[in-house]
């Protein structure tokens, strides 16, 4: 967000703290969640978010949850699936914090050794759920499980 208020940035890219404006949260954090997208986009085929306005997609990266890779590709990896999840938490401090730290994770993936990223807790996971899908009931088992 430039002084006058306008945004720059591609909005299916840009972290929840650009697209909300708060250019003083802007920092490594941010530039994780854009590899996190790009990363999505190279699993997928598609970016986290999508929609016909940039505003649409603006307000997805900041209110809703993407849907995990491996429900929009069978056969996504389960740590590789991880690892872009965790670049694409809405709350920056839970994103790796440099971008070393995610090159060292997917280095760990490529060496078949056990990543550091953890998966996202059951209750946490139910509470993404609802985000993408307000109004409707939890599935009587967590898909992501």
């Amino acid at each position: 967000m430039t002084r006058s208020g306008a945004v720059l940035g591609t909005p299916a890219y840009m972290s929840p703290e650009q697209a909300r404006g708060r250019l003083g949260q802007i920092g490594p954090p941010t530039d994780i969640y854009a590899l996190g997208a790009i990363l999505y986009e190279m699993l997928t085929g598609r970016p986290p978010f999508t929609g016909e306005a940039s505003a649409d997609i603006l307000v997805d990266v900041v209110s809703v949850e993407p849907v995990p890779p491996s429900q929009i590709r069978a056969g996504v990896p389960r740590d590789l699936e991880t690892i872009c999840q965790h670049c694409l938490e809405k709350d920056p401090p839970r994103r790796y914090a440099t971008a070393q730290e995610l090159a060292e994770d997917l280095q760990r993936y490529l060496a078949g050794e056990p990543i550091r990223a953890r998966r996202t807790s059951v209750p946490r996971r139910i509470l993404m759920w609802t985000r993408r899908s307000p109004g409707s009931r939890p599935p009587s088992r967590c898909s992501c499980c």
